[in-house]
């Protein structure tokens, strides 16, 4: 969830440097899920709707509230008007860069999930690279492709300087 504070602007594009305690969340694990009627395995006859999926179907539905926390629900006139236009803000339903930066918060969770698990991506596996194969230009994907060359380099750079460091 501090990633996904962190992503947050005012009104100017600058960020609001929020931390996930400023943020009113809840997250649900859920260890099944079940056939919908659109599912490929129902319209194949394999299954019916309702029906639960075999196999791991773990997973986690977070929701976030849209207003920021706060500790006095009761303000007055100006302040509480401020107070709206600062909690109402939260919302990153729709990617405006001015209010949250959802390209940077996929890159801070793949780059937090990598290095917490040492887990190395494959570059077809980054959301760099598959946005820019829905979304992008030529452009864009030759960037991406060059910030990846560059990560995977400093990389590397510094595996090597560790082995080098561990021989003497």
């Amino acid at each position: 969830m501090e990633n996904y504070a962190s992503n947050f602007c005012n009104s100017k594009g600058e960020n609001r440097d929020l931390n996930s305690k400023d943020l009113v969340w809840y997250a649900k694990i859920e260890h099944e899920r079940k056939h919908g009627f659109d599912s490929p395995e129902v319209k194949a006859g394999l299954a019916e709707s309702g029906d639960l999926k075999e196999g791991d179907q773990r997973h986690i539905h977070i929701v976030v509230s849209r207003c920021q926390a706060r500790e006095n629900r009761h303000v007055i006139g100006v302040e509480q008007q401020q107070q709206k236009e600062r909690t109402t803000q939260l919302s990153p339903t729709v990617n405006n860069q001015k209010m949250f930066d959802r390209d940077a918060f996929y890159r801070s969770n793949e780059q937090s999930f990598d290095n917490r698990f040492d887990y190395v991506r494959n570059r077809e596996e980054s959301y760099d690279y598959c946005n820019t194969l829905k979304n992008g230009t030529r452009q864009v994907y030759d960037q991406a492709i060059k910030r990846d060359q560059i990560e995977r380099s400093k990389e590397q750079n510094l595996e090597k300087s560790q082995r080098l460091g561990m021989s003497f």
